[in-house]
């Protein structure tokens, strides 16, 4: 073992701690010993019949199975009278809002049945129908060929096979969603049938456990999710055969035997992933009693959901992945549970209810209400697992507003395309509620997860000051600062792009791609893999948050791995909406870089020390005569696989300290 890496394991111990290590080398063992290909096989669907998960193997016979789940339908998710209804309820969102002015879920639909598919929520492909369930469109040297295909998923690389998420989007079924939605608008039983189709096709090239799309447990779970929500959907419409429902609850069942195989390698990474698989679990469990394990997977699933809310969701609303859609994400989990728990008479303690509530309260502090856009804070890997309404992507209004209904009794907003997540969900639309308008008011500092919210007049700043990292951070981004004038992001995180498209994996996580200062050309803390740092950093408030009717100031810091300081002030002047950052840094060897990522919706010039767009000045004041001011290109990533250019204002300084004072006005009256 060379010095680096003997340093990588000290930082993973230090970190993570011993746990975390034993649990990976033992989860390594397994994987090189061959433990989970002898112990759970590649087998064909014919190896596990449905009889031989059902408590009363009889029950498999179709017609009993058809007869069985047609009682079970209203019981357990849509009632017949939501399908009476329904028709004219949904159509009522399709006149909301820019994306719902022309059915958009009809017209998406319809694109889906001509194969072509949106991956990540965004990218549009001809990937034909049905699709090639292993092919890469991004990455055309990448997807996997016939052989991979019929391998175990313990012994398939995640990373060698270009980007393997592109491979799993399509297999996540989020295109379930829109068929199903379109289905109950026109009560054109060709969106079942595509749905089934797609299934059916599916299973043919997925048998079970062999390939990567059974290498995920997370992956899996979103399966089950959405084929659970296409099987209820679609129940009532002549595609649905007893045949296909009994193949369709056999692929339910050993997706859950898979993920229950392999669930404390979810545990060990403490983010979605073990929440998600629980919720994959309990969905199985409690949505077919008849299974013989149906009880354990409902138990252990709502045993990990309890236990996964109290620890990786702060007391404060903030989540342990510091990233906001991956908030998003944990929350869609826990709406989809609750909502089935409330329509089956189950009930989650008040604790988890408490942190999922406050879980929705932080979002509501940082959206923008018009739009629904949040900070693009931390790893955004293109995930919307309940595509439930004609909204983007980006906006986030329709899990917000389902959290607080779902257990405050309250509306975040007025009634909107947003809205038709509620009815998905079975949730009150509450339209006489007088929407919330206070978490809208106030500065905020979350202090748990590491995140202070201030506002001016018609601005707000989001930012990055973690005092202890509880779990890891994957990006590098303390004192990271994201302002806000209205709807447009003025100062701007970078996203995501790609977990593996070299280099452009690690650029999007780099201090150098935020609002904040960089030292010799290293990160704030030491890079162990795609998706660790070490030394965790942390930042230690020098002055608190101070408010008064003319001004708001906080001051923070930190000291990083090599011995580099940075201390950031901010202040807002609320009588004239005036911003002033003040940086000091000290400590760097060859040079100090400060970079301001600028909304690329805006037209940019330098002029000296000032650079200005339509509304907005930036002027920079360094101390000293050798700084160099340049507008330089960077790259921003909305949407997963698509990366930008964007305008950044770098400042440049010599060793080794400096100050500059950065100070943003926003011209109400001249715009220029």
């Amino acid at each position: 073992m060379n010095r680096g890496q003997a340093l990588r394991y000290w930082y993973l111990l230090k970190c993570m701690g011993p746990r975390w290590l034993a649990s990976r080398a033992l989860y390594r063992l397994k994987i090189k010993s061959g433990w989970f290909r002898r112990r759970f096989p590649c087998i064909s669907w014919k190896d596990r019949p449905l009889a031989s998960f059902l408590t009363d193997p009889k029950l498999a016979e179709p017609g009993r199975y058809l007869k069985h789940r047609r009682i079970a339908t209203s019981d357990f998710f849509f009632s017949p009278e939501d399908r009476v209804t329904a028709r004219s309820q949904l159509f009522r969102f399709d006149g909301m809002g820019e994306e719902g002015s022309a059915a958009h879920c009809v017209v998406e639909a319809d694109t889906i049945l001509k194969g072509v598919f949106r991956y990540f929520s965004h990218h549009e492909v001809e990937a034909g129908f049905p699709p090639d369930w292993f092919a890469n469109p991004f990455q055309k040297t990448a997807g996997f060929d016939l052989e991979l295909q019929a391998q175990h998923w313990s012994v398939i690389d995640d990373f060698s096979r270009g980007d393997i998420k592109v491979v799993w989007e399509l297999s996540r079924f989020s295109f379930v969603y829109p068929l199903i939605r379109a289905y109950w608008r026109t009560g054109d039983d060709k969106y079942a049938e595509g749905f089934w189709r797609l299934v059916e096709d599916w299973r043919e090239c997925n048998p079970p456990r062999c390939g990567p799309q059974w290498k995920c447990g997370q992956e899996v779970a979103f399966r089950i999710m959405a084929w659970v929500f296409g099987l209820y959907g679609s129940f009532d419409a002549p595609a649905t055969t007893a045949e296909r429902l009994i193949n369709l609850a056999q692929m339910i069942a050993v997706s859950a035997e898979r993920i229950e195989s392999n669930l404390s390698y979810a545990l060990s990474q403490k983010n979605n992933h073990p929440i998600s698989e629980a919720m994959g679990l309990w969905t199985a469990g409690i949505i077919f009693p008849e299974f013989n394990d149906a009880a354990r997977w409902k138990e252990r699933g709502r045993e990990i959901l309890e236990r996964c809310a109290l620890e990786l969701i702060y007391p404060d609303g903030t989540f342990s992945q510091h990233s906001t859609n991956y908030h998003r994400l944990m929350l869609d989990d826990y709406l989809w549970v609750l909502s089935l728990a409330e329509k089956n008479g189950e009930k989650f303690s008040e604790p988890v209810m408490d942190r999922v509530k406050a879980a929705g309260l932080f979002l509501l502090e940082i959206i923008d209400p018009d739009t629904g856009r949040v900070p693009n804070l931390g790893a955004n890997d293109g995930a919307l697992i309940l595509p439930l309404t004609n909204c983007n992507y980006l906006d986030f209004r329709p899990t917000v507003q389902a959290a607080l209904i779902l257990t405050a009794g309250k509306r975040a907003f007025t009634p909107g395309p947003w809205d038709e997540a509620l009815f998905w969900l079975g949730l009150p639309a509450l339209e006489d509620v007088k929407p919330t308008g206070k978490a809208l008011r106030v500065n905020s500092y979350f202090k748990d997860g590491g995140y202070l919210i201030l506002r001016g007049k018609i601005s707000r700043a989001m930012i990055r000051c973690t005092s202890k990292y509880r779990h890891r951070p994957s990006h590098a981004d303390q004192l990271h600062l994201d302002l806000w004038r209205g709807s447009t992001n003025i100062l701007r995180d970078s996203g995501t792009y790609s977990y593996n498209d070299p280099p452009w994996e690690t650029y999007f996580s780099s201090t150098g791609a935020h609002n904040t200062a960089e030292f010799d050309g290293h990160n704030q803390m030491p890079r162990l893999s795609r998706f660790l740092f070490g030394d965790w950093l942390a930042v230690r408030t020098t002055e608190p948050l101070t408010e008064t009717k003319e001004r708001i100031r906080w001051e923070g810091g930190h000291l990083d791995w090599s011995s580099c300081v940075h201390r950031r002030r901010v202040e807002v002047d609320l009588l004239d909406d005036v911003w002033t950052i003040t940086d000091f840094l000290s400590g760097f060897r060859t040079k100090a870089v400060l970079h301001w990522r600028l909304a690329s919706e805006l037209t940019w010039r330098l002029e000296g020390l000032r650079c200005i767009a339509d509304g907005v000045i930036i002027k920079i004041l360094p101390d000293c005569e050798t700084a160099r001011i340049e507008l330089v290109q960077g790259w921003e990533s909305l949407y997963y696989f698509e990366k930008v250019r964007i305008p950044v204002l770098e400042i440049t300084l010599q060793p080794s300290y400096a100050t500059v004072t950065t100070t943003i006005k926003f011209d109400h009256e001249n715009k220029s």
